[in-house]
């Protein structure tokens, strides 16, 4: 049994995330969201009608901003 994340450790996460999201496009932090929600890059790209390059290319785009 796990007794799941502390207090602290959800807060730092949502935190990371703010930061995360921070600064970018909102089609960027869409992209971001959906993917947190689980969805595939490909499910993403067809539900906002782009390139599933287009997507991948994004995500990592937000990625390497954030390790900045």
């Amino acid at each position: 049994f796990s007794p799941g994340p502390t207090p602290s450790q959800t807060a730092m996460a949502h935190e990371w995330w703010q930061r995360l999201l921070q600064g970018q496009p909102a089609h960027y932090q869409e992209i971001m969201r959906m993917r947190y929600q689980g969805l595939t890059f490909f499910e993403i790209a067809e539900r906002l009608d782009l390139d599933e390059r287009t997507v991948r290319r994004a995500f990592k785009k937000v990625l390497q901003d954030s390790i900045r």
